[in-house]
């Protein structure tokens, strides 16, 4: 964590990594992207809504250029 401005909501408060590719289906990668909590968890029901899921529960995968799409837009809503 670290504090600066968040790009959604334009608040200085303690920021957290969002991973733009999600580890669950990407692992590890390098695209990062610092925002604050209370974002952060609206994004990512966001995300999970786009996804849906499967017949197990599980989140379904979503083309990488999808997930930065979906980035992009959130900061614009």
């Amino acid at each position: 964590m670290r504090d600066g401005t968040c790009p959604k909501c334009n608040e200085v408060r303690p920021l957290t990594k969002h991973h733009v590719l999600p580890k669950t289906h990407y692992g590890h990668t390098r695209e990062i992207e610092y925002i604050c909590r209370a974002c952060h968890d609206e994004l990512e029901y966001y995300i999970v809504s786009v996804e849906g899921r499967n017949r197990r529960g599980r989140r379904i995968k979503l083309c990488r250029e999808v997930y930065r799409l979906l980035w992009s837009q959130f900061l614009t809503l």
